[in-house]
Protein backbone atom coordinates (compact mmCIF):
# COMPACT_ATOMS: atom_id res chain seq x y z
CA UNK A 1 0.00 0.00 0.00
CA UNK A 2 2.73 2.52 0.76
CA UNK A 3 4.46 1.49 -2.56
CA UNK A 4 0.96 2.60 -4.23
CA UNK A 5 1.01 6.01 -2.77
CA UNK A 6 4.13 6.76 -3.31
CA UNK A 7 3.63 5.56 -7.05
CA UNK A 8 0.56 7.74 -7.37
CA UNK A 9 2.33 10.63 -5.82
CA UNK A 10 5.26 10.64 -8.11
CA UNK A 11 2.52 10.31 -11.02
CA UNK A 12 1.12 13.28 -9.99
CA UNK A 13 3.65 15.47 -9.91
CA UNK A 14 4.99 13.73 -13.09
CA UNK A 15 1.90 15.13 -15.03
CA UNK A 16 1.53 19.00 -13.66
CA UNK A 17 5.05 19.74 -14.03
CA UNK A 18 5.33 18.70 -17.74
CA UNK A 19 2.46 20.01 -19.83
CA UNK A 20 3.68 23.62 -18.30
CA UNK A 21 7.20 23.88 -18.42
CA UNK A 22 8.10 26.54 -20.84
CA UNK A 23 11.80 25.84 -23.02
CA UNK A 24 13.26 29.75 -22.97
CA UNK A 25 16.43 30.06 -24.85
CA UNK A 26 18.87 32.07 -22.41
CA UNK A 27 20.26 34.00 -25.24
CA UNK A 28 17.19 35.90 -25.69
CA UNK A 29 17.14 36.82 -22.05
CA UNK A 30 17.94 40.73 -22.39
CA UNK A 31 16.36 43.93 -23.48
CA UNK A 32 16.58 44.53 -27.41
CA UNK A 33 15.89 47.86 -29.06
CA UNK A 34 15.23 48.88 -32.69
CA UNK A 35 14.72 52.76 -33.71
CA UNK A 36 14.04 53.83 -36.88
CA UNK A 37 13.59 57.82 -37.03
CA UNK A 38 11.09 59.22 -39.38
CA UNK A 39 11.13 62.92 -39.96
CA UNK A 40 11.87 64.42 -36.27
CA UNK A 41 10.10 61.11 -34.65
CA UNK A 42 12.56 58.43 -33.71
CA UNK A 43 10.29 55.39 -32.98
CA UNK A 44 11.95 53.34 -29.91
CA UNK A 45 10.85 49.71 -29.78
CA UNK A 46 11.88 47.43 -26.77
CA UNK A 47 11.68 44.03 -26.00
CA UNK A 48 12.72 42.43 -22.83
CA UNK A 49 12.90 38.80 -22.10
CA UNK A 50 13.04 37.58 -18.56
CA UNK A 51 14.42 34.35 -17.62
CA UNK A 52 11.29 33.37 -16.19
CA UNK A 53 9.65 32.98 -19.67
CA UNK A 54 7.81 36.40 -19.11
CA UNK A 55 8.06 39.65 -21.73
CA UNK A 56 7.47 42.94 -22.16
CA UNK A 57 7.13 44.84 -25.54
CA UNK A 58 7.13 48.74 -25.81
CA UNK A 59 7.06 51.22 -28.35
CA UNK A 60 7.63 54.60 -27.54
CA UNK A 61 8.17 58.29 -29.47
CA UNK A 62 11.03 61.08 -29.16
CA UNK A 63 10.91 63.84 -30.60
CA UNK A 64 14.35 64.10 -32.10
CA UNK A 65 14.49 68.39 -31.77
CA UNK A 66 14.15 68.07 -28.50
CA UNK A 67 14.38 64.84 -27.24
CA UNK A 68 10.93 64.29 -25.34
CA UNK A 69 9.32 61.59 -24.70
CA UNK A 70 6.06 61.97 -26.79
CA UNK A 71 4.41 59.04 -25.29
CA UNK A 72 3.53 55.05 -26.01
CA UNK A 73 1.98 53.30 -29.05
CA UNK A 74 1.87 50.30 -28.01
CA UNK A 75 2.24 48.39 -24.61
CA UNK A 76 2.40 44.77 -24.59
CA UNK A 77 2.99 41.92 -22.47
CA UNK A 78 2.89 37.83 -22.27
CA UNK A 79 4.69 34.48 -22.15
CA UNK A 80 7.20 33.88 -24.42
CA UNK A 81 8.75 30.00 -25.28
CA UNK A 82 11.37 28.93 -28.12
CA UNK A 83 12.08 25.72 -29.91
CA UNK A 84 15.08 25.42 -32.17
CA UNK A 85 14.93 28.85 -33.42
CA UNK A 86 10.98 29.40 -33.07
CA UNK A 87 10.30 32.52 -30.59
CA UNK A 88 6.51 31.79 -29.66
CA UNK A 89 4.58 34.71 -27.66
CA UNK A 90 1.59 34.18 -25.68
CA UNK A 91 -0.16 37.66 -25.43
CA UNK A 92 -1.37 38.45 -22.16
CA UNK A 93 -2.21 42.43 -22.15
CA UNK A 94 -2.04 44.20 -25.76
CA UNK A 95 -2.87 47.80 -25.22
CA UNK A 96 -2.07 50.36 -27.95
CA UNK A 97 -2.75 53.71 -29.07
CA UNK A 98 -6.62 54.35 -30.41
CA UNK A 99 -5.38 56.50 -33.04
CA UNK A 100 -1.69 54.81 -33.67
CA UNK A 101 -0.50 58.14 -32.56
CA UNK A 102 2.11 58.55 -29.16
CA UNK A 103 0.02 58.93 -25.59
CA UNK A 104 -0.06 58.73 -21.72
CA UNK A 105 0.21 55.42 -20.99
CA UNK A 106 -3.31 55.69 -19.40
CA UNK A 107 -4.69 56.53 -22.96
CA UNK A 108 -3.79 53.07 -24.45
CA UNK A 109 -6.71 50.95 -25.10
CA UNK A 110 -6.81 47.08 -24.71
CA UNK A 111 -7.25 44.89 -27.57
CA UNK A 112 -7.51 41.66 -28.51
CA UNK A 113 -5.03 39.96 -30.97
CA UNK A 114 -3.43 36.90 -31.79
CA UNK A 115 -0.37 34.83 -30.54
CA UNK A 116 2.51 36.02 -32.85
CA UNK A 117 5.45 33.40 -33.53
CA UNK A 118 8.79 34.35 -35.35
CA UNK A 119 12.13 32.82 -36.40
CA UNK A 120 14.99 34.42 -34.38
CA UNK A 121 18.43 34.73 -35.24
CA UNK A 122 20.88 35.86 -33.36
CA UNK A 123 23.55 37.56 -35.21
CA UNK A 124 26.92 39.74 -34.69
CA UNK A 125 28.16 37.67 -31.44
CA UNK A 126 24.83 37.47 -29.98
CA UNK A 127 24.32 41.07 -29.99
CA UNK A 128 21.97 42.08 -32.72
CA UNK A 129 18.51 40.14 -32.74
CA UNK A 130 16.43 39.36 -36.41
CA UNK A 131 12.87 38.53 -35.77
CA UNK A 132 10.95 37.39 -39.04
CA UNK A 133 7.27 36.52 -38.37
CA UNK A 134 5.30 33.61 -39.67
CA UNK A 135 2.74 34.25 -41.15
CA UNK A 136 -0.35 32.64 -43.52
CA UNK A 137 -0.53 33.42 -47.01
CA UNK A 138 -3.01 35.89 -46.30
CA UNK A 139 -1.76 37.56 -43.38
CA UNK A 140 -0.48 41.41 -43.27
CA UNK A 141 3.16 40.72 -42.17
CA UNK A 142 6.16 42.68 -41.43
CA UNK A 143 9.23 41.71 -43.10
CA UNK A 144 12.55 41.14 -40.99
CA UNK A 145 13.05 43.44 -37.98
CA UNK A 146 16.48 44.07 -36.50
CA UNK A 147 16.77 44.46 -32.84
CA UNK A 148 20.05 45.96 -30.67
CA UNK A 149 20.84 44.03 -27.26
CA UNK A 150 21.22 46.85 -25.09
CA UNK A 151 20.88 45.14 -21.63
CA UNK A 152 22.68 42.05 -20.57
CA UNK A 153 20.95 39.84 -18.15
CA UNK A 154 22.69 37.71 -15.97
Amino acid sequence: MKNLFFFLTALLLMSCSSDNDVNVNDDLVSTWLKITVDNNLEIRSFYNFQSDGTYFFTVTGVDVSTGEVLGYRAIEQGDFGTTGDILDLNIVSYRISPNESFVPIIELVEVTTGNPSYTFTLMGDGQILSLIPICGPLENCVGEQLFERVIQEF
